[in-house]
């Protein structure tokens, strides 16, 4: 029995060209790299353009190593994103991944075409198109999972020491309750306990009564 177009594509290849890595901002990698100074390694927004940068290196490194010409980073997270339901709307993928429907379109048809995903009909609304995993589409979003957690974890263990503090100080931060009625961005401040005893009413002072004087002896005759 020969193998499907997908299981043939999600076999390993040596021979495919690595896709282009994104470029991370400077470290001491190399005599050309020069390292970034330590104020910037310090900012939050530096260490996360790394990580992203050294993530997707990572990332798109594991998938060069699958032999699916249509599988990109992107086209994993649609596999991600219909694996747990009965099938998406190309209009409701574009939403939840953040991508233009036009490039949607596309992505879906790269993916049909290597037998990952299927187009059907809602029987609730033949107008729309429901996209679904197809049993090989599901065994490489379970394989791929793995390799690219392995990937992820990879990355985060590559990077400088700040990138990495960075990310264990954010876990460490207890998320707030949310106020359901009243959300927490428009909470004001309350006033120090200082301010409120200089607004309160002080106690009005009694006016001394002016005792009137005495009459003498002898006045009013």
């Amino acid at each position: 029995m020969s193998d499907s177009p997908a299981s043939k594509s999600i076999k390993a290849s040596r021979t495919k060209k690595p896709k282009s890595a994104a470029k991370r901002p400077g470290t001491a990698t190399g005599s050309d790299s020069p390292m970034a100074p330590s104020a910037l390694r310090k900012s939050a927004s530096w260490c996360l353009s790394y990580l992203d940068a050294a993530v997707r290196e990572s990332v798109n490194a594991t998938l060069s190593r699958t032999n699916i010409e249509s599988l990109s980073l992107r086209g994993y997270w649609v596999l991600e994103a219909i694996a747990d339901g009965d099938g998406l709307a190309q209009t409701e993928l574009s939403c939840a991944l953040s991508m233009d429907r036009s490039d949607m379109v596309r992505l879906i048809d790269s993916l049909e075409k290597a037998g990952l995903v299927i187009r059907t009909r809602d029987i609730n609304d033949r107008r729309r198109q429901l996209i679904s995993l197809t049993v090989d589409g599901d065994t490489a979003r379970s394989s791929l999972r793995r390799s690219l957690r392995r990937a992820e974890r990879t990355a985060v263990a590559s990077c400088p020491a700040e990138v990495r503090s960075l990310l264990s100080s954010l876990a460490d931060v207890p998320s707030a309750p949310i106020d359901p009625e009243q959300p927490a961005a428009s909470k004001e401040p309350s006033a120090p306990e200082e301010a409120t005893v200089l607004t309160e009413t002080k106690p009005k002072k009694q006016k001394k009564k002016k005792k009137g004087k005495k009459k003498k002896k002898g006045d009013g005759k």
